[in-house]
């Protein structure tokens, strides 16, 4: 894979802060949230004030969220009110797995606490399975056609993602969490059309390239280890908030706070020359071991049951 110089990072935000938060509570949330918006000094942004923004959670799974296998609803809550504070129009966005139609959307809008969430702050649902634009693609010269709800690529975009281990990726946060912008059955068909795990990566970087990513704010409190990201994993408390400009620089931080090495998550290999600043607590003090592996392969294919068998073998 092609590895990006310092340059191209110059005049980029590397900064991620790591706050500590035990809990969901609402008042820990916000304080944890404003801690991290403090240290990365977002009030001196221009462009974190008065602007729209879609905020892309995790909602791959019609799953409660006292499973934490989607995006809490209390850190879009926190988040929504310190944004509000700063005069910006807001909506939420994201699509589940499989074929994301009317009946399942709703369903997993209910189950996550998202459509109360809504309704609390009277927001609207960005649909991300209409105005879909086809996206032309090249990955290792091939040629692919990207099916992408227009308005996800035109607003700013906060990412809100959930972190947990997954089964091929080995760690799903930041540069993962934008796969969900695929609309229609195109999650399902991609996993297969890559073939190849090195494929796979250079697709999630280049959806990544697709959006006007401006935030990423992981819900770190609770997260899932073991044969994730679905509901055969087990939660993990960590404990944290972390927020970081970069996605790439994010993950990194992230991949360390579950005891992993930083590359060896292959999409923070597309900067592995470029170490994130990291502010806040120090990730030495706070990180914990995080079980990735999947011991038994023949119970694989049900644990993400759009990835073919042959994709779990090459996690290490």
């Amino acid at each position: 894979m092609k590895r990006l110089s310092s340059g191209r990072y110059k005049k980029m935000n590397r900064k991620v802060a790591v706050v500590r938060c035990e809990t969901y509570d609402p008042e820990e949330v916000y304080n944890a949230l404003k801690k991290a918006f403090e240290l990365l000094e977002i009030d001196s942004f221009e462009e974190f004030a008065g602007n729209d923004f879609i905020l892309k959670p995790n909602l791959c799974l019609p799953a409660v969220p006292e499973a934490h296998l989607t995006t809490h609803p209390e850190i879009l809550r926190q988040l929504i009110k310190l944004l509000k504070e700063k005069n910006n129009g807001l909506s939420i966005g994201d699509t589940s797995i499989g074929y994301d139609d009317n009946r399942r959307s709703d369903l997993v809008w209910e189950k996550t606490g998202l459509n109360k969430l809504l309704e609390e702050f009277n927001l609207s649902r960005a649909d991300l399975q209409k105005d879909i634009q086809f996206k032309e693609v090249k990955i290792n010269g091939e040629e692919f056609i990207l099916p992408i709800a227009h308005e996800i690529t035109q607003k700013n975009v906060i990412n809100v993602p959930k972190l947990k281990t997954h089964s091929y990726m080995l760690m799903t946060a930041c540069v993962k969490n934008f796969y969900g912008v695929l609309a229609g059955d195109a999650k399902k068909r991609f996993h297969h059309l890559m073939g190849t795990k090195e494929k796979f990566v250079k697709l999630l970087l280049t959806i990544n390239g697709l959006v006007n990513n401006k935030l990423n704010v992981v819900d770190a409190i609770d997260c899932i280890e073991g044969e994730g990201p679905g509901a055969k994993g087990v939660i993990k408390h960590l404990g944290l908030l972390v927020v970081g400009f970069d996605a790439v620089m994010t993950d990194k931080v992230l991949a360390r706070l579950m005891g992993l090495k930083a590359d060896n998550v292959m999409t923070n290999k597309y900067a592995n020359d470029i170490e994130p600043i990291v502010l806040g607590e120090r990730v030495a003090d706070v990180k914990k071991e995080f079980v990735p592996e999947i011991t038994n392969w023949d119970k694989a294919r049900s644990i993400c049951p759009i990835c073919p068998v042959s994709y779990y073998k090459d996690v290490r």
